[in-house]
Parts: C-alpha cells; sequence; structure tokens
C-alpha cells in the first residue's frame, strides 16, 4: 500500500521522484519527456493521448500501451514518472486519495482538474472537462465534474537475477495513470465515492471522440477555493464509498467488510 504520512518510506518516494527534476541546472526546465509538455506560466500539463474504448466499462481514464487498454478511456505514449515530475513542477504534493484511509477520509493529495482538447470539424480546439466524456453507471448520468487527486503512485524495489535492487515507479510498471477505480498505484485518481467500484464508469459513445482519435490531457491545479469547499464537502458530508456487490472493491474495504463494518 501507500507510504504513511511522514514516514520515512513516503519521504523516499518523493525524493526518488524530484530527482527527476535536480537533474537539470536551474534555468534549463524539464528534461525531454515524450508526450509531456509542461507550461510553468499557464501552471498546466498536457499529455498526448488517443481514444481507446468508446461505450465500454472502463476502471481507468488513462493508461499507457502496456496497460489495461481494454478498461481504459484513453492511451498515452508518455510515461507515468514524468506526468509526476510534470506536476511536482508545478509545485502539487502527492497523497493518498479520499476514503481509503477510514480513520480519516479527508484526500491528502492535491486537487487538479482534468480536460481533454481534441480538433473539432472546423478545426479549432474543441476542450471539454474529462467527466462529460464518462458516464456514471449507477447514477444514469454524467460523472460529477468534481477535481481528480494527485495520488503519486509509489516505488518499490525489485531483485535482481545478480542480487541487486533496482527502484521501481511502480505506474510505470503497471501503466496505470489516471484510475477511475482505484487499485493502489496511479498517478492520479478520481475524487469521487464511486471510484471504489469497477462497475462504476464507462465511456459515453455521444460525447467521446472515436477510437484512434488523437487528443490532449489537459491537468491544471483545481483553484485553492475550489479544491476547500471539496474538501469540506467530502468530510462535512459523510460520504462513503459507494461499493456493489458486482463491484470490485479495494483491500481495505475487503478487511472493513469482514470486520463487520459498514462499506
Amino acid at each position: 500500500g501507500f507510504p504513511e504520512e511522514g514516514s520515512p518510506a513516503l519521504a523516499e518516494a518523493e525524493e526518488a521522484c524530484a530527482a527527476i527534476l535536480r537533474r537539470f541546472p536551474a534555468g534549463d526546465g524539464l528534461p525531454p519527456m515524450r508526450g509531456v509538455t509542461v507550461d510553468l506560466d499557464r501552471r498546466e500539463v498536457r499529455v498526448e493521448a488517443q481514444v481507446a474504448q468508446v461505450g465500454t466499462l472502463i476502471e481507468l481514464f488513462a493508461c499507457t500501451r502496456g496497460g489495461k487498454t481494454h478498461e481504459t478511456a484513453m492511451v498515452l505514449l508518455a510515461r507515468p514518472s514524468h506526468i509526476h515530475a510534470a506536476l511536482l513542477a508545478l509545485g502539487l504534493t502527492p497523497g493518498l486519495p479520499p476514503h481509503v484511509d477510514p480513520d480519516d477520509p479527508a484526500p491528502r493529495g492535491d486537487f487538479v482538474d482534468l480536460y481533454v482538447a481534441w480538433p473539432g470539424p472546423d478545426g479549432e480546439e474543441r476542450t471539454v472537462r474529462a467527466e462529460e466524456l464518462v458516464l456514471n453507471v449507477h447514477t444514469e448520468e454524467a460523472m460529477e465534474a468534481r477535481a481528480w487527486v494527485f495520488t503519486g503512485s509509489r516505488f518499490q524495489r525489485d531483485a535482481l537475477p545478480d542480487g541487486s535492487e533496482r527502484e521501481v515507479y511502480l505506474a510505470d510498471a503497471t501503466g496505470e495513470v489516471i484510475t477511475t477505480y482505484f487499485q493502489g498505484a496511479p498517478v492520479l485518481h478520481t475524487s469521487s465515492e464511486y471510484g471504489y467500484d469497477d462497475t462504476s464508469f464507462r465511456t459515453r459513445p455521444d460525447r467521446i471522440p472515436p477510437a484512434g482519435t488523437s487528443v490532449t490531457l489537459v491537468i491544471v491545479p483545481t483553484p485553492a477555493e475550489a479544491a476547500e469547499a471539496l474538501r469540506a464537502r467530502i468530510l462535512e458530508s459523510g460520504e462513503r464509498p459507494h461499493v456493489t456487490p458486482e463491484g470490485g472493491q479495494p483491500q481495505d474495504l475487503d478487511r472493513r467488510q469482514q470486520e463487520g463494518e459498514e462499506p
């Protein structure tokens, strides 16, 4: 799971990813990152993508080509760790999404808003919130327009045949970049209470461009006032993860159910 806040493991993970930025002298900017553009003045990250699935259930909004491409709305060429580095360059801090810690439902990562842009028939760029392209199966309405959490994946050490170890950024290995069903190690995850059930979301054929369409994901920090309002709403509303009997459940929800607690 995630390193605990304030733990040496979490500090080590943040240090390893921040090192991507420090490799370059001040003023030289970020390293070349295929498919990722950072605009520090506009405070946005743009990521090249292609539409993958139309009208199907999804567990991810975006993954790499080596990930679960049959369960994602978008496929990226970019490395997940490069997207993490780009978000660090904007001054954002990763952490847990809401509801994962049963003793503290507050999200601990910074909020971002996610948009999708692509050329329209007239050549003009069309930009919509990512949620407009997704249907909430349980409410039969569009996915709520709600910020995403910079969860930042995590690092783990893999043993090599010679007995040495290497540090791996887990999202680079799994391909999980932006998830709508939490499984532990994405770069971004929805803040929705429906993000813990793998039957919650499907792409909308009437809104999402055709499969294969080249698009750009635009990630921007959520304005401070909106972020604080959402954080307060999560804490004060008593909102709980929405999990159906058919839906997948994260490990902690499984444990709580086994102990007789409400899901």
